[in-house]
């Protein structure tokens, strides 16, 4: 899994918070997308323009969930968190 995010995201944060509780922290690889490596990656998954409009997001396998209440919802769907 790979989550995208930047400083100063409520959101962000809310959701890093959330993956921790569930024991899943070590399983994120965390991006922020205002460095190099965190905008390039986010390229390379064609997801920029994504991005402008709202954080966070998750790579899950071959699905891209974006913002809160779809990661929330489809990791729950998928049977990963309670």
């Amino acid at each position: 899994m790979l989550l995208f995010i930047k400083e100063d995201c409520i959101v962000c944060d809310h959701i890093q918070a959330f993956l921790g509780f569930q024991g899943l922290e070590g399983s994120v690889d965390l991006e922020d997308v205002d460095t190099v490596e965190g905008f390039s990656k986010l390229v390379s998954f064609g997801l920029h323009e994504v991005a402008y409009k709202e954080l966070p997001i998750l790579v899950l396998g071959e699905d891209i969930l974006v913002g809160l209440h779809a990661i929330k919802s489809g990791m729950k769907s998928r049977g990963l968190v309670k």
